[in-house]
């Protein structure tokens, strides 16, 4: 196992305890909660450094997840909801970037599945989400889950086009799903202890995320 898959797995590890911490003691999230994503990104930035990258595609993607670090914190304060959501938005854009530039073929039948799973969440959610945060939210929700869902359909698309590993597809669906369910605990109501599937998706997509860019470098 090489040096960039052994920091990957510290920062699952981390992730774990980060979740602990969570649950346990709050006061210090905000202190360990950025440490995987910044693993990661060290992870990249140096990988397109050495191997003379960074003037590439690879560092939209990078800059994608920078936006992601950026909406980890501003999450954290209730506050900061839109501006948290807008970033991670921003960060989905440059992932679509990303996986558009590795080549792009529509596939009606892979559109057809992933726009009816995404009409499906969407029609279940407005019907559940209170009537005053309906007038609130109503279009930032719609441009949220439009990013989300190009990102993962552009993500898959990419990795049928190359006969790749699914590194890509297997982290934007964890992605979509650790997206789908901090909706539902930000918008509706609170899940018993929700931040055990939302933390785990988030990190294990990130590092799934991680791994295809490597894969795509024949790291």
């Amino acid at each position: 196992m090489n040096r960039y898959y052994i920091i990957i797995s510290l920062a699952l590890l981390i992730a774990v305890f980060v979740i602990y911490v969570y649950e346990h003691v709050r006061e210090l999230y905000i202190i360990y909660k950025p440490i995987p994503i910044v693993l990661y990104l060290t992870v990249l930035i140096y990988a397109a450094a050495v191997n003379s990258l960074l003037e590439t595609h690879y560092s939209v993607f990078i800059a994608g997840m920078l936006f992601g670090l950026a909406g980890d914190f501003l999450l954290i304060k209730k506050k900061f909801l839109i501006w948290g959501l807008l970033s991670f938005l921003t960060g989905h854009i440059l992932y679509i970037v990303y996986f558009l530039s590795l080549g792009f073929r529509f596939d009606m039948f892979l559109f057809i599945i992933i726009f009816s799973i995404s009409l499906t969440y969407f029609i279940f959610f407005i019907r559940v989400l209170p009537e005053a945060k309906r007038k609130r939210f109503l279009i930032p929700i719609i441009f949220y889950l439009t990013g989300i869902t190009v990102m993962l359909y552009s993500a898959v698309n990419s990795d049928l086009m190359q006969g790749t590993f699914y590194f890509y597809s297997f982290g934007a669906v964890l992605f979509y799903i650790s997206d789908g369910t901090i909706a539902y605990e930000k918008f509706i109501k609170k899940i018993h202890h929700g931040s055990i599937p939302i933390l785990s998706t988030y990190y294990l997509a990130q590092a799934l995320l991680t791994i295809g860019i490597l894969k795509s470098m024949n790291l």
